[in-house]
C-alpha cells in the first residue's frame, strides 16, 4: 500500500459557545480526494506527519464573524 501524497491541509479553530476549543482540519490529496476531521475524531499518522514536518509554508490568518464577533484562526499547510 502506498503512502497517501497530502498536497494541503487546512486547519480551523474557533471558541465554543460553551467556551472549549473547536477545530477540524480539510486535508486535500494530489488525487484530489478530500477528508475532513473534527474535533471529536483522531488524525490519522499521515497527518500529523505532514503538520509536523518542516517541508511547507504556513500561512495563519484570524477571520471575524461579522454576526457575533467571534474569531476563527485558520491555518493553511502547504
Amino acid at each position: 500500500m502506498s503512502k497517501p501524497d497530502i498536497v494541503k491541509i487546512r486547519e480551523t479553530r474557533w471558541t465554543q459557545p460553551d467556551g472549549s476549543m473547536g477545530y477540524q482540519y480539510d486535508v486535500r490529496y494530489r488525487s484530489g480526494y478530500r477528508i475532513r476531521y473534527n474535533f471529536m475524531q483522531t488524525l490519522p499518522m499521515s497527518v500529523v506527519n505532514y503538520l509536523l514536518s518542516e517541508e511547507r509554508r504556513v500561512d495563519v490568518k484570524y477571520i471575524t464573524n461579522p454576526f457575533d464577533g467571534r474569531v476563527r484562526k485558520v491555518v493553511v499547510y502547504e
